[in-house]
């Protein structure tokens, strides 16, 4: 039974559908979301992010006009949401703060292993310690997916909608001595047969599952704004005999194909568990409190910067 939003301390309290922030953001928060959205930051950002010669005038003048066009169309779009997932049941777990979020299936993700391949590609990677990959990798997937299904999403009015996108993972201890990688990680498993391999990857061991989090949206017209985020819960599977495995799986199935690592851990799965550190939302695949930080932050950002051209346009 899923708990409504009033169940959790400190998130969202509605009305009319319209989020009330300070039930979620610290003061602190809300002050960098105020910073955010002050209009002379913003044009020092829109600056510094074009392609401006500090000897060409006419570059510059061209420039700012472009921003003054910007800051007299005030058409950010405060309360149309989309979660770049097809997943029905992260959408009804997001209704509980935005009522009429809507989802979209983001089209052409990049693999996770192509992002692997980036990281270690990169020449400072043997510097790099692992758990940064553990942290950075959810987050790229996430923003990948969040900045795919922005591009294309727009509402009724035209304006383009926010979008939250969330991806987790499961990362476990690598046997394999020869291997430069200390973890690895998974997904959700194709078949039956890969979900049997992957739980007898983490049968007996200490697993972190790793939630990217992602929201996207105007911070003025055609100028973006990400907030990102991560949670990560620590988990002690117990060991599970080849048996027990095989029969969880084959008993299981629809759980096991919709759970990342293969064991749904808030269902049948939960027998596995030894023990728990951390959020134990960020099981299902979407930690609630977190996810509505992240919305909050974006929603402040947008909120001053309209209240600001409000005041600028009369």
């Amino acid at each position: 039974m899923n708990k409504s939003a009033g169940e959790y301390e400190g998130q969202f309290e509605f009305d009319r559908s319209v989020i009330i922030p300070e039930n979620v953001l610290s003061p602190d928060e809300i002050e960098w979301c105020k910073r955010e959205a002050d209009l002379d930051n913003i044009q020092r950002d829109f600056l510094l992010e074009s392609d401006l010669d500090p000897i060409g005038e006419r570059i510059g003048l061209t420039i700012l006009r472009e921003l003054e066009e910007k800051l007299n169309s005030p058409t950010i779009n405060l309360e149309d949401w989309v979660l770049a997932s097809g997943s029905q049941f992260k959408k009804q777990i997001l209704q509980e703060i935005l009522p009429n979020i809507n989802v979209a299936e983001p089209i052409g993700v990049e693999d996770p292993e192509y992002i692997e391949k980036k990281f270690y590609s990169s020449p400072d990677h043997r510097y790099r310690q692992e758990d940064i990959f553990r942290h950075w990798i959810p987050i790229e997937i996430a923003k990948d997916k969040a900045f795919r299904t922005f591009k294309d999403s727009f509402n009724k009015n035209g304006t383009r909608n926010n979008i939250v996108a969330v991806d987790t993972m499961v990362f476990a201890p690598n046997s394999q001595r020869k291997s430069i990688k200390r973890e690895i990680y998974f997904q959700k498993p194709q078949t039956p047969e890969q979900a049997i391999e992957m739980i007898k990857l983490v049968s007996g061991k200490n697993i972190t599952v790793v939630t990217g989090i992602v929201a996207v949206g105007e911070r003025l017209k055609g100028f973006l704004k990400s907030i990102e985020s991560k949670v990560e819960t620590k988990i002690k599977v117990k060991s599970l005999s080849d048996d027990e495995i095989k029969r969880y799986v084959n008993e299981n199935w629809d759980e096991v194909k919709n759970s990342t690592g293969g064991i749904d851990y808030t269902g049948v799965g939960s027998d596995f568990i030894f023990e728990i550190d951390g959020d134990k939302d960020n099981l299902k695949g979407l930690p609630q409190k977190e996810v509505f930080r992240c919305i909050a932050k974006l929603y402040v950002i947008q909120k001053e910067v309209m209240e600001q051209l409000n005041k600028i346009n009369g």
